[in-house]
């Protein structure tokens, strides 16, 4: 019976060591295209917690009323200390052929896309790490990737 209060009171002891955990936090920054093969987007990755946390097996992508535009995956982790923030960039594959594009104008005229990144997160434990899923979506404007990619348009042709 000893062993068994002593144990307890250890566990008791010990759970009261852990150290809360508050979900990080995500804020998007910047979304753009290159030559429309390729995307970049940067997201603001603030972690809240008195210790560090990584974000790994992360896959992510981008949809246009729900048909994927673009893909991507990053194979090293997103590494945050303690109560820090860090600005991370996720590249992507552009899938959608141009004349699909041209196809989907009313879709693009929107002029938003959903973002989807998928992963894991890492949380300390007295039996040691364990990893939780790391989901955010939102929803982002095209109309500056847009008005960047017709720039050049614009001023061959002297026109809005």
């Amino acid at each position: 019976m000893r062993a068994l209060m002593t144990a307890v009171f250890l566990f008791v002891g010990c759970s009261s060591c852990v150290p809360r955990f508050e979900e990080p936090t995500v804020d998007f920054r910047s979304l753009n295209l290159e030559e429309m093969k390729q995307a970049e987007v940067r997201l603001l990755i603030a972690n809240p917690n008195r210790f560090a946390i990584d974000v790994r097996n992360l896959h992510y992508f981008l949809l246009l009323t729900g048909d994927t535009v673009a893909v991507g995956s990053r194979a090293v982790p997103v590494h945050v200390n303690a109560q820090d923030s860090l600005l991370a960039s996720f590249l992507f594959e552009v899938r959608m052929k141009l004349g699909d594009m041209v196809g989907r104008v009313p879709d693009i005229a929107d002029d938003t896309v959903r973002l989807v990144l998928r992963g894991e997160h890492s949380l300390p434990g007295l039996l040691g790490t364990t990893w939780r899923r790391f989901d955010y979506e939102r929803t982002i404007p095209l109309r500056p990737e847009i008005d960047k990619l017709l720039a050049p348009l614009r001023r061959l042709f002297g026109g809005d």
